[in-house]
């Protein structure tokens, strides 16, 4: 399979959030439709991956990208 990590420097998700962050409608932003992140979950998931991720340390936040290596048939 594939990894790919996307590692971000911001304040990071709050563990009271971590559970929620991948569900239609979960927002932390005034004006947001909490899409987002279920909808790449969701684009993932249907390529046969997964999306997990792990909070930093201090501040920031690594996703973790699996998918399929897809055979050419070469």
């Amino acid at each position: 399979h594939y990894e790919i990590s996307i590692v971000d420097d911001g304040p990071g998700i709050p563990n009271e959030q971590a559970g929620n962050i991948f569900s239609p409608s979960f927002t932390t932003k005034s004006g947001g439709m909490g899409l987002g992140l279920a909808i790449v979950k969701s684009i993932i998931i249907n390529a046969g991956g997964d999306i997990s991720f792990v909070p930093g340390q201090v501040k920031g936040t690594t996703f973790i990208i699996t998918l399929p290596k897809v055979s050419t048939g070469k």
